[in-house]
């Protein structure tokens, strides 16, 4: 029953931010972002000009075990990075990252 959500309003309210980076799925629930969440979340990246990193380790498309937030095309603010987390060589990860191109 327990359920992360980000405190936008913290998150909003502080002056010293470079980068948002979240985890989506999330550990150790497996919850994902609502659309209502990340669009908040990506809100406050383009106002304060910093990117937003979305982690899809346990997400779309690899390995397939949870849902998360979709990739959205068209925002300069938003990097999506995808990992393997269980590619099979102990100590080793693999993975890749998307942005829109400048």
């Amino acid at each position: 029953m327990f359920r992360y959500t980000p405190d936008t309003d913290a998150v909003n309210a502080r002056t010293d931010v470079d980068a948002l980076l979240l985890s989506d799925p999330r550990n150790p629930t497996g919850d994902s972002l609502t659309t209502t969440e990340f669009d908040e979340l990506l809100r406050i990246a383009e106002t304060k000009k910093v990117p937003l990193l979305v982690d899809h380790a346990y997400g779309e498309p690899f390995p397939k075990v949870a849902g998360s937030v979709p990739c959205r095309d068209g925002s300069p603010n938003v990097v999506h990075s995808f990992t393997f987390s269980k590619f099979g060589i102990p100590g080793e990860r693999l993975g890749f990252a998307i942005r829109p191109s400048s």
